[in-house]
């Protein structure tokens, strides 16, 4: 029916150029932002301008097609600077195939392009084995009932994924199930609350929510360190470590620590847009501490073109919103230098607070010491929960219900 053309992997904000493809039936395709309609395209070459404002933001972008008498043949939809989970898996039905299908392809994607270590595929209770490409072949079934078909993946770094597929009987074709997460930050001493007290505490724009599960870890830390900073830094560590009587303690086995390059790898694809390629992500740190991190790193040789850390802190944020994990972005620069970063401190700075990641800065020239940071970090992590609920949906539709405890605040918000 309708399909985007212009996908947009990379942030985005301003007014920009939205491309579609539809069939012969298609006369009108009505174009909807955050469930508000902001244009429509009525003929060749399909395409139209969707202002996205002046921040960066998450974004819900849908296409809807609709036939000449204003019928509605379908829709898709595009999440905008939003990412997804680390690992991810979805099932796909060949829509060439006449109904009802008969087979599907298990397709993943994963942070770092690394394949599962392990894949579980049921249907219907039974185990199936998909080939080499992803499919699987279903056994007889009764297409007047509904029909389960779940995959389980595992990868590295305990790192997991799951797809489902319900289908046939009541439900026709395919439905998928998603949820959301949702970060938030307990006041000190609250205890991590149970399903029922996490759905009173939290509520949508469009209504109540259902609470599927929470967690409180293992957390994910992203470090964005200003090149300058090497060799003094290590140093200014040691030196810190060896003056202070309390250290702050390591990270547990499963927490992961990792550090995003600042080097020029930002790519314009229009303007206002750009796409920075994280594929300079490490993780060496198991078991290790934030500190033991600042003094052992060591940046890669940066290229003649002045870093893009602005770029990077807001890439830190994406990748760190899509872990479902407690998190936080460590950045420590020092004032002055050139900054070739397309986006300014205060999108980066209202982009994190949106999707709930918090954003702890440290200067070289400050009078707090770096130990004195990383206990606040660890203090963070430590409080924050993360609350499952049905379905998709932004982060800045979900707010606080007038039930929530005194002081509790969403990961990340400035209070």
């Amino acid at each position: 029916m309708v399909e985007f053309i212009t996908l947009f992997l990379a942030m985005v904000w301003g007014p920009v150029d939205v491309a579609v493809a539809v069939d012969q039936r298609v006369a009108t395709v009505e174009l909807f932002l955050d469930g508000r309609e902001v244009g429509s395209i009525t003929g060749s070459p399909w395409r139209g301008r969707v202002d996205f404002g002046n921040d960066l933001l998450p974004h819900d972008l849908v296409a809807v097609a609709l036939d000449a008498r204003g019928r509605r043949l379908g829709e898709t939809r595009q999440w905008i600077n939003l990412s997804r989970a680390l690992t991810e898996a979805r099932w796909v039905v060949d829509p060439k195939e006449r109904w009802p299908p008969k087979r599907a392809r298990l397709v993943w994607e994963s942070f770092d392009g690394a394949p599962p270590r392990s894949s579980k595929v049921k249907f219907n209770m039974q185990t199936l084995e998909p080939t080499e490409d992803g499919w699987v072949t279903f056994p007889a079934y009764d297409a007047d009932t509904p029909q389960s078909l779940h995959a389980q993946l595992r990868f590295e770094d305990d790192l997991e994924a799951q797809a489902d597929l319900v289908f046939g009987g009541v439900f026709g074709e395919v439905i998928s199930s998603e949820l959301s997460a949702v970060v938030l930050l307990l006041p000190e001493g609250e205890q991590v609350p149970s399903v029922d007290e996490a759905t009173r505490w939290i509520r949508s724009t469009k209504g109540p929510v259902e609470v599927s599960s929470m967690n409180s870890g293992p957390a994910f830390v992203i470090l964005v360190v200003d090149p300058r900073l090497w060799p003094p830094l290590p140093m200014a560590v040691g030196e810190q470590i060896r003056s202070t009587a309390k250290r702050p303690r390591k990270l547990r086995r499963k927490d992961r620590l990792y550090l995003l390059q600042t080097s020029p790898q930002a790519v314009k694809l229009r303007p206002k847009t750009a796409l920075f390629k994280p594929y300079a992500v490490l993780s060496p740190y198991r078991g290790k501490g934030i500190l033991y991190a600042a003094r052992r790193l060591r940046p890669p040789r940066m290229a003649d073109e002045p870093p893009h850390i602005l770029d990077a802190l807001a890439v830190a944020g994406r990748l760190a919103a899509r872990s479902g994990r407690p998190r936080c972005v460590f950045w420590l620069y020092r004032e002055g230098g050139e900054d070739r970063s397309i986006v300014d401190l205060p999108r980066v700075r209202k982009y994190l607070e949106a999707l709930q990641v918090p954003l702890v800065t440290w200067k070289s020239e400050g009078e707090e010491s770096l130990v004195e940071t990383v206990s606040r970090i660890q203090e963070s992590l430590a409080r924050q929960v993360v609350v499952w609920i049905e379905g998709r949906h932004l982060p800045q539709e979900i707010l606080l219900s007038k039930t929530a405890p005194r002081g509790l605040r969403f990961a990340g918000e400035v209070p």
